[in-house]
C-alpha cells in the first residue's frame, strides 16, 4: 500500500501581530488545496476552534465543502472536529453532505476538546465530554447506516429519526484524536483510526479492539509532526524553532492544552516554568532542515510503526505566520525530494 501523506493544519488564524483579512485567508486556503493536489499530496487537514480573537476555523464541514468543490482528488480531513460541542444530527447531516459533494473524499477526525472557554460558551460541562463523545459516535453510526432509528441516551433522545442524505462512503472514515489511554482504548473498541497516538500506545488499542471483537489489522495511525524543509539547513531550523515556540508556549499554553498529570488540570501561564519546559520539549520534536535531514528524521518515526498498522504521514507545515512562498517551496521539496524516498523505503519494508 502506498504511503499516504497529509498536510495540516489549516486553522485560518488572523494573528494580531500578523493581521490578515479572513476573506483573503479563505481564498488562499482554496489556492493552497490546489497546490497540494497538483503536487500529489493525499489529504488536507483542517482544524476547529471557537470564540478566539484570531477567527480560528469554527465550521469545518463548511470549509470541507468549499475545498471539495475546488479539487477533484485531494481528500479533505478534519483534525479535529470537536464532537461534544455539536449536535450529532447536525454532524451526521453535514458530514454526509460534505462526503457527497466531494465524491466520497471526507476523512472525519474527531476529538473531545480541551478549552474551558469553548465548553463554557456552549453551555457544556467539560466533565461530560467523554460521555457525550460516546453517545455522538453511536448516533453517527446509526444515522449513516439505518433507514430509521431511535436512541435513548443521557444527553440525546431521538425517536423514529431518519437522517438523509446518506454519505457515499460506508462508512466515512473516522479518526479518534488524542493520546490519553482512555482515548486510545475508545478508538480500539470502535475500530477507529488513530490521530495523535504514539506507536507505544498500540498495545492499548489492540487489546481494546480484540476485547470488542474487532481485528485491529489495517487501522491507520498518524506519524510525523511539525516539519519544515528548506534549501538552507540552519534557516529551516531557526524558522521552525521560532514558530513552534509560539505555537506551544503562547497559543496552546494559553489555551490550557497541556495538563498536569498529578491534578488533571490545565497548565497555563500561572505555571510559566513548567510550561516553558513542556514547550521546549515539544519544540525539540519538530523536524527541520534540508531534504536529506528531514527524510532521515521522518523515516525514524515511520520505522516505529507497529506491525499491521497502516501509517499516515501527517506533516504540520501550515503555519499562519509563515510566508506563503516559503510554504510552497517546502511543499515542493517534500514532494520531490523527501516523500519519494520515504515511499521507496516503506514499500521495501513491506
Amino acid at each position: 500500500m502506498k504511503l499516504e501523506v497529509g498536510l495540516g493544519l489549516w486553522g485560518m488564524q488572523a494573528f494580531i501581530l500578523h493581521p490578515r483579512h479572513h476573506v483573503k485567508l479563505y481564498q488562499e486556503m482554496i489556492e493552497e488545496a490546489r497546490w497540494m493536489e497538483e503536487l500529489g499530496f493525499d489529504v488536507l487537514w483542517l482544524t476547529e476552534h471557537h470564540v478566539w480573537f484570531d477567527g480560528y476555523v469554527p465550521q469545518l464541514l463548511t470549509a470541507a465543502g468549499a475545498l471539495a468543490a475546488a479539487t477533484s482528488r485531494l481528500r479533505i480531513g478534519t483534525s479535529c472536529l470537536l464532537l461534544p460541542m455539536h449536535h450529532p444530527l447536525r454532524i451526521a447531516e453535514g458530514a454526509a453532505m460534505a462526503d457527497i459533494v466531494s465524491g466520497g473524499r471526507l476523512e472525519l477526525g474527531v476529538a473531545v476538546g480541551y478549552r474551558d472557554m469553548e465548553f463554557d460558551t456552549f453551555g457544556i460541562a467539560r466533565s461530560q465530554r467523554a460521555a457525550r463523545m460516546e453517545e455522538m459516535l453511536d448516533i453517527l453510526h446509526l444515522a449513516w447506516t439505518e433507514d430509521a432509528f431511535s436512541y435513548e441516551g443521557r444527553f440525546f433522545q431521538l425517536k423514529g429519526i431518519r437522517v438523509l442524505p446518506k454519505p457515499i462512503q460506508r462508512p466515512i472514515p473516522i479518526w479518534m484524536g488524542g493520546w490519553a489511554p482512555s482515548v486510545v482504548a475508545r478508538a480500539g473498541r470502535r475500530r477507529l483510526h488513530l490521530m495523535g497516538a504514539r506507536p507505544d500506545d498500540w498495545p492499548i488499542y489492540e487489546e481494546a479492539a480484540r476485547q470488542a471483537g474487532h481485528d485491529p489489522t489495517g487501522i491507520k495511525m498518524t506519524l510525523g509532526g511539525d516539519v519544515w524543509v528548506d534549501d538552507d539547513e540552519e534557516e529551516a531550523k531557526a524558522f521552525l524553532k521560532a514558530i513552534a515556540h509560539y505555537l506551544y508556549y503562547d497559543q496552546l499554553g494559553g489555551w490550557g492544552f497541556f495538563t498536569d498529570p498529578a491534578t488533571g488540570r490545565p497548565i497555563s501561564f500561572d505555571q510559566p516554568e513548567t510550561l516553558q519546559v513542556i514547550a521546549t520539549a515539544m519544540n525539540a520534536l519538530a523536524i527541520a532542515g534540508r531534504p536529506e535531514t528531514v527524510t532521515e528524521a521522518l523515516w525514524e518515526r515511520l520505522a516505529r510503526c507497529p506491525k499491521g498498522v497502516v501509517p499516515h504521514l501527517f506533516l504540520r507545515i501550515r503555519f499562519d505566520t509563515a510566508p506563503r512562498k516559503k510554504m510552497h517551496r517546502c511543499m515542493e521539496l517534500l514532494t520531490k525530494r523527501v516523500i519519494p524516498e520515504l515511499r521507496r523505503r516503506w514499500e521495501k519494508r513491506g
